[in-house]
């Protein structure tokens, strides 16, 4: 997102869904048992009163002003890990993590042992945007009635164009858990929630859904040729190593989303000490990198990376069992990562 964040065709927001999946009383992750230490107070009291609805009701709030707003040129729309998509005036740029509005029951489906785990309800929302003549709700604007994956209605997500954002299994799971451990979250890795953050499922569920009943493709291709997007509900798919080592990939995403890339922010401030005071310290821990940084930090590329070698070095840093724990996880989600990877940009 920094790196489009004084891009002047976009209207950037992001996480809409953040509160009512953690602390709402819809909420389908179980917090941690200390979080209410952590977070700020005022904080806290705004997160426990999210809804999903509430959410979304912001949501197409600020597409509503970002569509209004005058723009250079008018072009598509996005949401990013899940990236969304419109026509008109400014470009609302939305990211999501797709696990945030991920179905419950479909989450439940595919998660190691599901018989064991008490699925929550499904959240429905309803788009208010277009009521019937008669006033009252069309059903097909309900997510009560959606074929997709996530918690949103098929009429809104049909209107947007997906960029999936993929990282190598082996950078993307033992990041997120030094995160969580060094941000004193009261989250181990054999939670039930571990599982829900530690694979690409939930984003190749999405590029299926995309794929295949936006789109209506039958089967699906084989790798990805730029030529071939025709339609922009086609998922754009971006390897976040790609992306950092690549500046051809910025730009041909920017070329993918009729974007000026002239606009792209390859160098930026470090976040003032007083910014990080009121996000909180697990805030700060998950953004610290790029809050430490003044700009694109170069990562090794991942193309050849030995598991085996990447388990040796888990092992040596976290102790046996942990390390073939946290391999264990990288293993079970390279194939939707590979697969993923296969249409990148």
């Amino acid at each position: 997102m920094t790196l489009f964040a004084k891009q002047p065709q976009l209207a950037i927001t992001d996480y809409n869904f953040h509160n009512a999946y953690m602390f709402g009383p819809e909420r389908l992750m179980t917090p941690a048992q200390n979080m209410k230490e952590i977070l700020p107070p005022e904080r806290l009291k705004a997160c426990e009163k999210a809804s999903y609805q509430s959410g979304f009701d912001g949501l197409q709030e600020f597409i509503t002003k970002a569509e209004a707003e005058v723009s250079m040129t008018s072009s598509h729309t996005c949401v990013a890990s899940l990236t969304l998509l419109l026509w008109q005036g400014k470009i609302p740029f939305v990211k999501e993590h797709s696990q945030f509005i991920l179905n419950p029951k479909i989450v439940a489906e595919n998660r190691p042992n599901p018989a064991i785990h008490q699925v929550p309800a499904k959240p429905i929302v309803v788009d208010h945007s277009t009521p019937q003549s008669n006033g009252t709700v069309d059903p097909s604007t309900s997510s009560a009635t959606s074929t997709n994956p996530t918690v949103l209605p098929d009429s809104f997500l049909e209107t947007m164009s997906p960029i999936i954002v993929i990282r190598h299994p082996a950078r993307m799971i033992p990041s997120y858990y030094r995160a969580i451990q060094e941000s004193n979250l009261d989250i181990d890795i054999n939670d039930g929630d571990f599982p829900i953050q530690a694979t690409f499922r939930w984003s190749r569920l999405i590029f299926d859904w995309y794929a295949q009943d936006v789109c209506g493709t039958a089967s699906l291709p084989g790798p990805y040729k730029k030529s071939e997007r025709t339609s922009p509900s086609w998922p754009i798919v971006v390897d976040g190593d790609d992306l950092i080592n690549d500046n051809n990939v910025a730009q041909d995403l920017c070329k993918q989303l009729e974007i000026d890339p002239q606009h792209l922010q390859l160098s930026w401030d470090t976040t003032p000490e007083e910014q990080k005071k009121k996000q909180g310290p697990v805030i700060t821990r998950f953004l610290s990198t790029i809050q430490k940084s003044t700009g694109i930090i170069k990562s090794g590329k991942t193309d050849d990376l030995d598991l085996e070698k990447e388990r040796e070095k888990l092992v040596e840093q976290f102790g046996e069992e942990l390390g073939n724990m946290l391999m264990g996880f990288i293993k079970r989600a390279m194939p939707d990562y590979m697969f993923l990877r296969e249409y990148r940009i």
